[in-house]
């Protein structure tokens, strides 16, 4: 059930869940804009987020720098969720495929958890998605559109204003 909700408390609080059983070797840095707020169903999108933190403390465990940071930001429509990771990258061979079911890096990996994700962030009119950072490691970002806007356009949706659109004849 969607709610107006400010991610802020719903991130904390899945940060809390991923990082249990982590270890205190992981720093964690969080980032919150104030006065944001989205239309979600708040288990779906705690869930998004335990397993984006999960995947970043799996991803720093045998990194020599282990920090993980969260981030939220009102940009352009839409908010944005960012879990930004010091672990090793995103494989160039899996990033084409990163999204998709049973595709995994890690040797007991299922690769469920971020196909889920996304298609829980899209159900929500959201975009999810992932790059290696210049200074090492991965980001993850879910955008979800401000409570009160329209879903978030593509470039392609913005390329065609003001292009005629004729409906078949059939």
């Amino acid at each position: 059930r969607r709610q107006v909700v400010n991610p802020n408390p719903l991130i904390l609080e899945a940060a809390s869940l991923a990082m249990l059983g982590a270890g205190e070797q992981i720093v964690s840095r969080f980032d919150l804009a104030d006065d944001v707020l989205v239309s979600v169903d708040p288990i779906q999108i705690q869930q998004v987020v335990i397993n984006l933190i999960r995947n970043a403390v799996e991803a720093v465990t045998d990194a020599p720098k282990r920090e993980i940071s969260v981030s939220t930001r009102a940009v352009d429509g839409v908010v944005e969720i960012r879990v930004d990771d010091s672990g090793h990258g995103i494989a160039p061979g899996m990033m084409d495929s990163l999204f998709d079911s049973f595709a995994s890096s890690k040797p007991d990996g299922m690769g469920v958890g971020l196909s889920i994700s996304r298609t829980i962030v899209e159900s929500h009119e959201g975009k999810l998605s992932a790059a290696n950072r210049e200074a090492g490691g991965a980001s993850f970002c879910v955008a979800l559109p401000l409570a009160g806007r329209a879903p978030a356009r593509s470039s392609q949706d913005i390329a065609m204003d003001g292009v005629e659109s004729r409906r078949a004849p059939f």
